[in-house]
């Protein structure tokens, strides 16, 4: 006869239980994302519009998230387009409104509901115009 207790120290070996098994977790991977260059050039006059799309192996729903130079995470707006069929996110910065800025890091984050995650920074350069004043 089997006791509850031996079977958890002998992981079932005798008792017909069958032994757990564990699936690892892992991050979504990114597989889509605009623009595909780490550093972007952005008119102070003009704006940027950044992608990325994302995927879990194991089917986990996925959240995406944005940062400015590391601060407050914020929500994006759905993209459909680029990521059919799967979701995805975009977020549209406004040149204007970083008139003391002359580089800030974008961050675009895709993470399961376990908090596997993955990024995409991308560095952004204000200009004045397309032909830079010095």
């Amino acid at each position: 006869m089997c006791v509850y207790l031996a079977a958890l120290l002998t992981l079932g070996a005798g008792c017909g239980i069958p032994e757990p098994i564990y699936v690892k977790n892992t991050a979504p991977k990114i597989n889509i994302y605009y623009p595909d260059s780490p550093y972007v050039d952005v008119l102070r006059t003009g704006g940027q519009h950044f992608t990325i799309c994302a995927e879990d192996a194991e089917g986990d729903p996925i959240d995406y998230y944005w940062r400015i130079n590391g601060g407050k995470k914020f929500d994006g707006q759905e993209e459909m387009t680029m990521c059919f069929p799967k979701g995805g996110t975009t977020f549209s910065l406004d040149g204007s409104l970083y008139p003391l800025d002359d580089l800030i890091d974008i961050k675009a984050v895709a993470e399961d509901p376990y908090g596997a995650n993955v990024d995409i920074i991308w560095t952004v350069h204000f200009k004045l115009t397309t032909v830079e004043f010095k």
